[in-house]
């Protein structure tokens, strides 16, 4: 790591496999940058000089005195008694193959990006108030996801994680999602991913987030359209519907299938 005025950032030509984090770090910056360099340089341990008062590295988890989880090492595990509050963004860049992910009780948020590889489970605690809309993005074969019944404010339904406080579709599990009725939004980056075959769009639908069903071509020529299909699924809208507008608006009013406001597709 490189420090100036007490933050530490990762410096790629003097760190590689192990982070080594010096005792006057107050405080670290893990940016997408910063951990697309680590995981390029096949980061997997952390240290943590002796005599450090702002950090604490706990079953390969390195936790800042606010209860922030800022950064995990391969193979890092986390539980109830650590104290974490937030996984921050980016924070378990290793990618790797974990039966279950259980959020420790105590948890509040869950930053952007956060997990990779596969993951087959994900536990959510009573204790959850925030998810990122991307939280989970570069984990796309969770099986199940189950939420603590005393959880005020996410459920499942019809295999989708939602927001209930405000209606939003965080994630679908599988290979074919059935939005529920009643669903406002489309959060971002939820069907960026080629593995949907059937995806089913309600009328409750008012907005759909950035990186879902298209990717943006920049360099696409005058004539073209500049979104380009970003799964193989067949899509479902109802007729007159918000999402019929969403993709007759980018050129692709001819790749969905609409059905009467009013139906239920099963």
């Amino acid at each position: 790591m490189k420090i100036e005025n007490g933050i530490a950032y990762f410096d790629p030509d003097r760190d590689g496999i192990t982070l080594f984090l010096p005792k006057d770090a107050e405080r670290a910056v893990f940016d997408a940058d910063c951990v697309n360099r680590l995981i390029a340089a096949g980061f997997e341990r952390i240290e943590l000089e002796e005599g450090n008062a702002y950090f604490t590295l706990q079953n390969g988890c390195l936790l800042d005195r606010d209860g922030n989880l800022v950064l995990a090492e391969k193979g890092a595990m986390m539980s109830d008694d650590m104290g974490i509050k937030r996984i921050c963004d980016f924070s378990f860049p290793c990618r790797e193959i974990r039966e279950t992910v259980h959020i420790p009780e105590g948890v509040e948020e869950i930053g952007l990006d956060v997990f990779r590889g596969k993951i087959k489970r994900v536990y959510l605690p009573a204790s959850q108030k925030f998810i990122h809309e991307g939280a989970f993005r570069h984990t796309l074969e969770i099986e199940e996801i189950e939420v603590d019944e005393s959880n005020p404010r996410f459920y499942m339904e019809n295999d989708c994680l939602i927001d209930g406080e405000n209606g939003m579709l965080l994630y679908a599990v599988g290979n074919t999602a059935f939005i529920p009725d009643g669903v406002k939004r489309i959060g971002r980056l939820v069907f960026l991913d080629h593995r949907f075959e059937k995806i089913v769009v309600p009328s409750s639908v008012e907005e759909i987030g950035e990186q879902n069903f298209f990717y943006f071509d920049r360099s696409a020529g005058p004539q073209e359209s500049p979104y380009v299909r970003a799964t193989h699924a067949k899509i479902f809208v109802a007729s007159g519907s918000y999402a019929e507008k969403f993709f007759c608006e980018r050129g692709r009013g001819d790749e969905i299938t609409t059905y009467p406001r009013g139906w239920k597709l099963i």
